[in-house]
């Protein structure tokens, strides 16, 4: 069963992985177009922090809150392995993005590519490091593959 809601266009998030308690950053604080998502311990920094917008039904926009750019895949790739960067938001495919709750999971979603839900966000290789690459790839139900979205 697929479950979505209306996220707050008015707060702010930290998205963190289920496996590692790692969370989404932008490297560097960097305030650049292609500046690199990776995985970080939560410090509370703007850099880890994002605003989730509803652009359609089950569709939404993820944008850094430091940098205002949109999270992205970069050279607008759907395939395997793809990384994940910061772009200025045009609503192409690879900026748009399905939040599918796990719904035997409070707060936890799938976090995929709109165009392509087959897929996930992970840490590389699904490795638990700070600054490991944020990449898509299949999704087989790995924890490492869940994020706790939590509003701060």
């Amino acid at each position: 069963m697929t479950v979505w809601r209306n996220f707050d266009v008015n707060t702010q998030y930290k998205i963190c992985n289920k496996q590692n308690s790692k969370c989404l950053v932008v490297a560097s604080s960097s305030k650049s177009a292609g500046a690199a998502v990776q995985q970080r311990t939560y410090s509370g920094a703007s850099n880890q922090k994002w605003t989730i917008t509803q652009i359609s039904a089950k569709h939404y926009k993820v944008v850094n809150v430091n940098s205002g750019m949109a999270l992205d895949l970069i050279g607008s790739s759907m395939n395997d392995n793809t990384p994940l960067v910061q772009s200025s938001y045009s609503g192409t495919a690879t900026q748009q993005w399905s939040l599918q709750s796990l719904g035997d999971q409070l707060g936890t979603y799938e976090v995929s590519p709109a165009s392509k839900t087959a897929s996930t966000i992970w840490p590389a290789s699904g490795v638990a490091t700070d600054g490991a690459a944020i990449q898509a790839i299949t999704y087989n139900t790995n924890d490492a593959q869940k994020w706790h979205i939590t509003p701060l």
